[in-house]
């Protein structure tokens, strides 16, 4: 089935994974940030069993290397982890309390950051 090899030399660690999902997608996202640093993550999603995979991912610096190449995949690497659509969600809303203090904490500490860039950037005055 076609998949992706992705090959990763990482903080001095180096991993080969042979990623493919039958009846689904997999993908490679690297999100870079300017404040809040550089994330790699190599996930997939199974349709018919509305799964979320995940195999390989975290914090990335200047200097790391990550390769993808298309490739048939006939023995993909197993996942870290798995987890169905529905428990991540319940998952999520349980972890939300409005009155939680700590949650407002942290949304006035991004609503600051994100200000601060806006302002940098005379988006805002």
């Amino acid at each position: 089935m076609k998949g992706l090899i992705v090959k990763s030399h990482i903080a001095k660690e180096h991993d080969i994974l042979n990623i493919s999902i039958p009846d689904g997608f997999v993908d490679v996202m690297i999100n870079i940030s300017r404040d809040n640093g550089i994330y790699w993550n190599v996930g997939g999603f199974k349709m018919a069993e509305n799964t979320h995979y995940s195999w390989k991912g975290g914090e990335i610096q200047i200097g790391d290397e990550v390769s993808i190449k298309l490739s048939n995949i006939n023995n993909p690497s197993p996942p870290l982890c798995q987890e169905s659509h529905t428990s991540i969600k319940r998952r999520m809303t349980e972890d939300v309390n409005i009155n939680d203090e700590e949650i407002w904490k942290r949304k006035i500490e991004l609503y600051h950051r994100i200000e601060t860039i806006l302002k940098n950037e005379k988006i805002i005055d």
